[in-house]
């Protein structure tokens, strides 16, 4: 019942003159379009992880803080310093399990840069309907460090997400409004879309905002294999 709900709203969207239609029969083809296009591939960025970390203590000294968040007590303290991480129309945050939605203010500009220009390229590309970034950690206090660790070997004992500047990045998941979200899922089972190729496309326009930003000196980056993500961090000007 609900599934015939939706495949009579999308008719409407598809077939409706009005405005909603963009969101529809526009949106479509604008699809179809984007998996076509070629993105280059981009220098990846590999930075040392003494380089990370004297930025990450540079800016938090920087900003008052010197030394790692040790627990989310000190985090709480230090909170009114922070920048809370939400939704917007830059990027969407994951379920968050070893990390804090907070950042230093440095690292959250960065990190709405980052959204603003994967969306700009998008929209080079010919694609109105953004897709976003998904972060997948945030800041983490030592404790919470120490916890990881015991769960995943690769954990370095002193990381840069304990300072609040650094953030992940998922190269492999993307969002999207929920209308344009809606249109695809159904669309794509009558076979319509390629949702490989598009994820390919995303993630080497993702690849390049990252290299562009580091040839700039505003970041940090590793792209880590284990975990599909970009491990970025704000460079200490």
């Amino acid at each position: 019942m609900l599934k015939s709900m939706f495949i009579l709203l999308l008719g409407f969207l598809l077939i409706d003159p009005s405005s909603t239609s963009r969101i529809g029969g526009d949106f479509v083809c604008q699809l179809q379009e984007f998996e076509k296009v070629h993105v280059p591939r981009s220098k990846i960025p590999r930075d040392k992880q003494r380089e990370q970390m004297h930025s990450a203590q540079c800016l938090a000294g920087r900003n008052g803080h010197n030394g790692v968040f040790r627990d989310q007590e000190d985090i709480a303290a230090f909170r009114p310093s922070l920048v809370r991480i939400r939704d917007n129309h830059f990027f969407e945050l994951d379920k968050l399990t070893h990390s804090q939605p907070y950042l230093l203010p440095e690292a959250a500009e960065l990190l709405d840069t980052i959204g603003a220009r994967f969306l700009a390229e998008q929209q080079r590309m010919g694609l109105d309907y953004g897709f976003r970034i998904v972060v997948t950690s945030v800041t983490r206090s030592q404790a919470d460090q120490d916890k990881l660790r015991r769960r995943n070997r690769n954990a370095t004992r002193v990381s840069t997400h304990s300072f609040g500047t650094t953030f992940d990045i998922s190269y492999v998941q993307f969002r999207q409004p929920f209308l344009p979200q809606l249109a695809e899922g159904l669309l794509r089972e009558a076979g319509y879309f390629n949702p490989g190729q598009r994820r390919y496309i995303l993630t080497r326009t993702l690849d390049k905002v990252i290299s562009d930003l580091h040839r700039e000196g505003r970041l940090h980056a590793i792209k880590e294999r284990r975990q599909p993500c970009y491990h970025v961090t704000a460079k200490c000007l």
